[in-house]
Order: structure tokens, then sequence, then C-alpha cells
């Protein structure tokens, strides 16, 4: 007695067939460009200029893949001349146009692209504060100062203060 044609010998019974490798879902390893974690120590330094180094010279930016354009895009807003803020932007909207795989006339791409290179206003944060040293006299002026007018306001007379 033989096996009928459309039934599957006996290791694969019960088992989902394998996808063939065109459907299979690709590893972070295998689609990762290796400059990538090149880069990661130096974007959490936050050196720019370095990054800049590594991705190569501007007139080669164009032909990186839309990650590392992106990257590149980023970094040249950060430490290059005010004049290049326009060819970042403009290199930025493509990139996320890529990524998502919608036009670079998107609107979505435009608003994504423009934020992600956006300078962040941080400066304020770069000073410290002062030291305890220095603010502690600083509030011990301000309450004697504010005791000081409460109480010669509290002694004057109504009549001389709203002549």
């Amino acid at each position: 007695m033989g096996r009928k044609a459309e039934e599957p010998p006996d290791s694969t019974r019960g088992k989902e067939p394998e996808a063939p490798p065109a459907q299979r879902e690709a590893k972070p390893e295998e689609t990762q460009d290796p400059r990538l974690s090149a880069l990661e120590p130096l974007l959490a330094r936050g050196a720019w200029s370095d990054i800049l180094g590594v991705l190569g010279p501007r007139e080669k930016a164009g032909f990186l893949p839309p990650t590392l354009g992106l990257v590149y895009a980023v970094a040249e807003r950060e430490v290059g001349p005010a004049e290049s803020a326009t060819a970042a932007n403009e290199m930025a909207i493509r990139c996320v146009a890529g990524l998502l795989g919608v036009p670079a006339t998107s609107e979505i791409a435009l608003v994504l692209g423009k934020r992600l290179v956006r300078k962040n206003p941080a400066a304020w944060r770069a000073r410290p504060a002062p030291p305890a040293r220095v603010s502690i006299p600083i509030v011990i002026v301000g309450l004697l100062l504010g005791a000081a007018v409460g109480a010669y306001l509290a002694k004057a007379p109504l009549a001389l203060l709203f002549r």
C-alpha cells in the first residue's frame, strides 16, 4: 500500500512549512550598515565633527544610504555653517522620505525631516547653576530687602504713600 501524493512525509507532518529565503525576516546584523556601529559612541558623546569625518566629505553625502544620510544631515546642521542649513534640511527630508517609502514632496517627510535637523535650544542648560556659597547670600539679601520695604510701608501713613 503506497502513500497518497498529497500527504507529507512523517518528518514534516504537523510542522509549519519553512518560509522561502526572500520572506524570512532579516536579522538586524544583516541589514545594518557597519558604519552605524562605529557612529554610536560618537553620537553618545555628541562628537558631530568626528561623525562628519567618518561619513565622508559633503560632495559624497548624497550617495549615503538614507539611515546614514539622516545622521549626516543632523551632524551637518549641528556643526556646519549657517549656509549649510538649507542643504542639511533638504538632505534630511529626502532621507526621511526614503526611510518611510513616501515621495520627497510628502508633507510627512517635510515635517519629520525638518524636525530631526532642528537645532536644539539647549544653550541655557550648558551653563551650571551658581554654587551654594553664591546662591544663599543672594536669597538672604533678597529676603532682608523685602522685609525692610515691607516694614517701611507698614509704618508709613497711607496719606504719604498716595500723594
